[in-house]
């Protein structure tokens, strides 16, 4: 136990309103480095150190720490609080490195200063700390240091609370009156005016009962005493958690509670949001149940797509900076669906002569309404409206050439629809028009991106003395080229992926054309796929399970399958895993260099081969290891480079492993099954080429749990 002392003083005084001066508590919450658990056992992974600040209003200094009988103050943990045994009256600061290079975790009281053999500095939050080095301790910045009086006992007591209590033994006070204080009152250094009251490292769970007194600068007189419990739930990472947050506030400004749109109509939603005691630090937006957006700023507006139809429920939620949350009401707006139209006649690519009457026809609809007009265009030119069904209308064609027809609907909800495009074929009167067909390549033909494919047509005209003037070819009805002498043929060079509808156009000396059927040709885009681990030049025992893992996507498609070869030996298929991610395992039984590579399939049956890898298998004997005394699982190296083996010395047969590396914090960093172990010895091998370098620990249990063991594992650099 260590003993700090502090003087005792008696006081009474008025508690006022909070928020006179007093602003906030601030807690700063650092988990314990892996260095200081590795070299003291009574720290351990679940060890934290917090550092306690009072946060003041401008122009007022902490003067007082102090507990009363009716108000005791305390720290409390559920377990201990740690204290570094080295029986003297100054904590012990030790630095831990690679945290913040200079925090100190042994537990301890003051008012600012850090420590009283440096009387010249001062805490501070990290996040205020401008001195060049962030440990959290400003050099040259303390005035008023904490009175120290070796009079009075301040005990750490270990156990379940630790209590600033007087002397027991000292006449007229109970172990509750206890006060640490500074002359003259300190203040912070830093924007928030914060002041450290002390710092307390335990592996349980951390709660305070407060009591302070705040002084003003010029109003001298004026005391205020705050008080409050503030439990272990409170204490978020380095965030204030005292005065009492005051909720954010937010309402919808758009649209309109009712209103109704199209589907496909774009809506602007928008909201304002405003917080009393701090600032907003995120707005949500919700359509329909669904998260629609997200801003830490405003203007708070989104841009959603009406994509169903019916009522839409929308509502936005505000947090704030102190994790206060605010919920809109529910708004609803209504849409409905969008008519329809479509030209059942002509018929695309149908050939007319010059005077003929074309007969132009549509089918139109409102699923949720009624039609109220269906208009034809030639070429883009309005040349008819029908109001009532059948909607259809007569043209004469009037001029020679390519035609473009196509139907726009209005209903009686403001929806309006295109049909598709139809083209058709005027041509002179008396000319019979050429007759054109692809004949290469075959219709459905899939070839993969960047491929020159040649388009070949057959073209004749039963007119005499007619000469064929050019073939052109169409992708999806846009010209992608053209031939203007025998044989009738076209490079194709530049193709985007995807499905094209191919169709060639042929021309006579006298004007007359005519399309030919439709082929379809897919460019496909071929899957990807890449070995992840292990790295190329790894060394794996034989005998010994272990796994590839690869990740593979395909830009216009899906991945239907990715074999791993071995030295050009197929030895399975991958299986998939979360995302684009595969993974395999297997074992390798005889030793040497292996050639490992993985081969993806797409959808249209296209592959793609990675990069190979090379692995090195060396025979399990060669570096056996003994298991150590009455250990049943073990591993070795230890420290690792970059892959570590466990040896199971007795296993049933079938039996399942589950492998996990804990870090210094209990999180999962890596985490592998494996099953079907044979009998007798085993070996595993674990790739730690991901891992950071630091202490680990590995746990090994069967997959029901009801055994395990746990080793610790010492990560190098991979240097």
């Amino acid at each position: 136990m260590k003993t700090i002392f502090f003087t005792v003083v008696v006081f009474f005084s008025i508690i006022l309103a909070k928020g006179q001066g007093f602003d906030s508590i601030y807690v700063e919450k650092i988990p314990v480095s892996q260095q200081a658990i590795a070299e003291d056992p009574n720290l351990n992974l679940n060890s934290v150190t917090y550092r306690v600040f009072v946060c003041m209003k401008p122009g007022y200094s902490l003067a007082t720490v102090q507990g009363t009988f009716a108000n005791p103050l305390l720290f409390k943990t559920t377990t201990k609080f740690y204290n570094h045994d080295d029986g003297e009256v100054i904590p012990l600061f030790r630095p831990i490195p690679k945290m913040t290079e200079a925090l100190y975790y042994d537990s301890w009281i003051t008012i600012g200063q850090y420590s009283r053999m440096t009387s010249a500095s001062q805490l501070v939050p990290l996040s205020e700390d401008t001195d060049g080095v962030k440990d959290g301790i400003m050099l040259g910045a303390v005035t008023n240091a904490t009175q120290l009086d070796p009079a009075t006992n301040f005990e750490i007591i270990w156990g379940y609370e630790m209590g600033l209590n007087a002397d027991f033994n000292t006449p007229g006070y109970d172990p509750e009156n206890v006060i640490w204080y500074a002359a003259g009152g300190v203040s912070g250094v830093g924007p928030s005016n914060s002041v450290c009251i002390g710092q307390f490292t335990t592996d349980g769970q951390f709660s305070m009962d407060l009591g302070f007194r705040i002084v003003h600068e010029v109003k001298d007189s004026r005391v205020f005493i705050v008080r409050e419990k503030i439990e272990s739930d409170q204490i978020l990472t380095n965030k204030i958690i005292f005065p009492p947050n005051k909720k954010p506030s937010v309402q919808l400004t758009g649209p309109a509670n009712g209103s109704v749109y199209k589907m496909g109509e774009k809506v602007n939603i928008s909201a304002i949001a405003s917080d009393i005691d701090g600032t907003i630090a995120s707005l949500s937006f919700f359509v329909n149940g669904n998260m629609w957006g997200t801003f830490t700023d405003g203007p708070y507006v989104v841009e959603y797509t009406v994509d169903r139809k019916g009522s839409i429920p929308i509502y936005a939620v505000t947090v704030d900076d102190r994790f206060g949350r605010d919920t809109t009401g529910v708004i609803n707006i209504f849409s409905t669906l969008q008519p329809n139209v479509k030209l059942i006649s002509p018929q695309s690519n149908a050939t007319y002569e010059m005077g003929q009457k074309v007969a132009i026809e549509a089918n139109a609809q409102s699923p949720d309404g009624q039609i109220v007009k269906v208009e034809f265009y030639i070429n883009d030119q309005l040349i008819s409206t029908v109001t009532g069904a059948p909607y259809r209308m007569e043209w004469t064609a009037d001029v020679v050439g390519t035609r473009l027809i196509q139907a726009k609907v209005y209903d009686n909800l403001n929806g309006v629809a295109l049909s598709g495009v139809v083209s058709i074929n005027v041509n002179a009167a008396g000319n019979k028009p050429p007759v054109v067909n692809i004949v290469s390549p075959e219709d459905g033909l899939v070839v993969l991106i960047n491929q020159t494919i040649t388009l070949k047509a057959s073209v004749r005209d039963d007119d005499p003395g007619d000469l064929i003037s050019k073939v052109e070819f169409f992708s999806n009805d846009i010209k992608i080229g053209e031939a203007l002498t025998a044989p009738f043929d076209f490079v194709w060079s530049n193709a985007i992926s995807g499905s094209m509808k191919i169709k060639a156009k042929a021309t006579d000396n006298r004007g007359g054309s005519s399309f030919s059927p439709e082929i379809t040709i897919t460019y496909n885009i071929p899957p990807f796929v890449a070995i992840t681990l292990p790295l190329s030049g790894a060394s794996i025992l034989t005998e010994t399970i272990f796994s590839i893992f690869a990740s593979s996507t395909d830009a216009d498609g899906t991945i239907t399958k990715v074999a791993l070869f071995v030295d050009d030996i197929y030895k399975g298929d991958f299986v998939r895993n979360a995302g684009n991610n595969y993974s395999i395992s297997l074992k390798i039984d005889e030793p040497g260099m292996k050639t490992f590579k993985a081969v993806a399939t797409d959808n249209h049956n296209a592959f793609f081969s990675s990069e190979p890898i090379s692995i090195t298998f060396t025979p399990v004997g060669t570096h056996f290891v003994k298991a150590p005394e009455n250990k049943t699982v073990w591993a070795y190296p230890n420290p690792a480079n970059d892959f570590v083996t466990i040896r199971f010395s007795d296993t049933m047969e079938g039996t399942s492993v589950r492998c996990q590396m804990l870090d210094a914090l209990g999180r999962v960093a890596l985490l592998k099954d494996f099953n079907n172990l044979s009998a007798g010895e085993n070996s595993i091998q674990i790739d730690l080429t991901q891992l950071p370098s630091g202490i680990y620990f590995l746990k090994t249990s069967n997959t029901e749990g009801s055994k395990s063991e746990v080793i610790r594992i010492l990560k190098k650099d991979n240097k």
